[in-house]
């Protein structure tokens, strides 16, 4: 008798166990659910000018474009008319 007392003790703290950390996951989502995600911002010029193109696309690796260039033709062609100013008012569009 004693023995059944305790396996059913046991059995029954186990289940106790697995509906608490149910629980426990269940407020954790909840929390998290009303939560905002707050980013922070690139550094970002809102004014772009040519100068500020020029300077993106001379630096390479992931803080510049230069890799961009070998890529597509006509970005290359329009760098070499903005290093030469000789861009016009359509490619400046």
């Amino acid at each position: 008798m004693a023995q059944q007392l305790a396996a059913e003790t046991i059995v029954f703290a186990i289940n106790a166990a697995i509906r608490l950390g149910k629980n426990f996951q269940r407020a954790y989502a909840n929390s998290i659910n009303g939560k905002s995600i707050v980013l922070p911002l690139p550094k970002f010029d809102g004014n772009p000018t040519i100068i500020s193109a020029d300077r993106f696309f001379q630096t390479p690796g992931e803080e510049g474009g230069k890799d961009f260039l070998t890529q597509i033709d006509q970005l290359q062609s329009l760098f070499n008319k903005s290093l030469n100013n000789t861009l016009s008012d359509q490619d400046r569009a």
